[in-house]
């Protein structure tokens, strides 16, 4: 990652909390009728946590749609995707 930011620790750590946000807002979703947790209200930096990773990653802005493909990838393991976007 670039300048070194994040340990590898700390990036596997952003990712896997990802994944569990995604896990837990379709959870909510389910459970109170397709109300999960709010994108854009007070828990908006949750939804930000990929765009952090971007931000020390070899991915340029333009290139978000790509970042996404991979840490939303349910086949590959956090260590995987932290490779993948180093």
């Amino acid at each position: 990652m670039k300048d070194n930011y994040f340990t590898k620790e700390e990036a596997m750590m952003i990712l896997y909390a990802y994944e569990e946000l995604i896990n837990l807002d379709l959870a909510l979703s389910n459970a109170l009728d397709g109300f999960g947790i709010e994108d854009g209200g007070k828990y908006k930096n949750l939804w930000n946590l990929p765009m952090v990773l971007m931000k020390y990653s070899h991915f340029k802005p333009e290139e978000s749609e790509q970042l996404f493909s991979i840490i939303l990838n349910p086949t590959l393991t956090v260590e995987e995707k932290y490779e993948l976007i180093i």
